[in-house]
């Protein structure tokens, strides 16, 4: 597991990363309550599952209920589906951490990531990851860390992020022209309009307009993000 580290003003409690209450939210009453039994035990006591439901509309209710540490959303919930349970109880209860559990085929393992659930849970708000397929006990640190406010991601996943990021940003640098990747460069070495304007030779007018075209080919939002994308592709590399 990959792990992020917390806000520098959050304190990690001690009793944040020994006891931890959870609520499973998952279409498979079996697992959740097999679940349930083996996180207690391997854990000691440490993990306590405070409630459990398969119904995503009831979801929210019960997290209001028990107000617990962590709360475990099967990727394969019915509908209205997982998305909108993680969106809707991160939007109400921010510092309640979500962790979203799935197993062949929803990405959680690595494969396809770029288009899986486990990246739409990751944007829906999901904290963290964890494959149905792991031992229990490996699930205990994941669990007391994202307790914590740490977020956990399978380092398969990360991979494929980082991945398909590159890929983006590949596709992107690669519709430009040569004049459009040297004033690029000039608006990465922080070049105002003026300065750009004299070093391609044009009107202050032109200068700005070209560079709108580029921050929009680019899909910037401002010469600031253009600078940083020059960074992540080498652009100067390249020289």
């Amino acid at each position: 597991m990959t792990l992020t580290a917390p806000p520098p003003t959050l304190e990690l409690r001690e009793d944040a990363m020994t006891d931890v209450t959870v609520v499973i939210i998952d279409r498979d009453r079996l697992l959740s309550r097999g679940l349930e039994l083996l996180l207690e035990r391997v854990s000691g006591g440490a993990v306590q599952v405070v409630g459990h439901t398969s119904d995503g509309c009831h979801a929210v209710e019960v997290v209001r209920r028990q107000r617990p540490d962590v709360v475990i959303v099967g990727l394969s919930l019915p509908a209205p589906g997982a998305l909108p349970v993680i969106r809707e109880v991160k939007r109400l209860y921010p510092r309640v951490r979500v962790i979203a559990m799935g197993g062949p085929g929803t990405g959680v393992g690595g494969a396809d990531a770029g288009t899986t659930g486990a990246v739409a849970a990751l944007r829906a708000g999901a904290d963290g990851l964890v494959d149905t397929s792991a031992p229990p006990e490996m699930l205990l640190a994941p669990l007391r860390a994202m307790a914590a406010g740490m977020s956990v991601v399978p380092p398969a996943v990360m991979a494929a992020l980082v991945e398909a990021s590159t890929r983006r940003d590949s596709d992107r640098v690669g519709c430009l022209s040569s004049e459009e990747r040297r004033l690029w460069r000039l608006v990465a070495e922080g070049l105002d309009t003026i300065d750009i304007s004299n070093a391609l030779m044009v009107s202050e007018r032109t200068a700005k307009r070209r560079v709108s075209v580029l921050l929009t080919k680019l899909r910037v939002g401002s010469r600031v993000q253009a600078a940083a994308l020059a960074g992540r592709c080498g652009l100067f590399d390249a020289e």
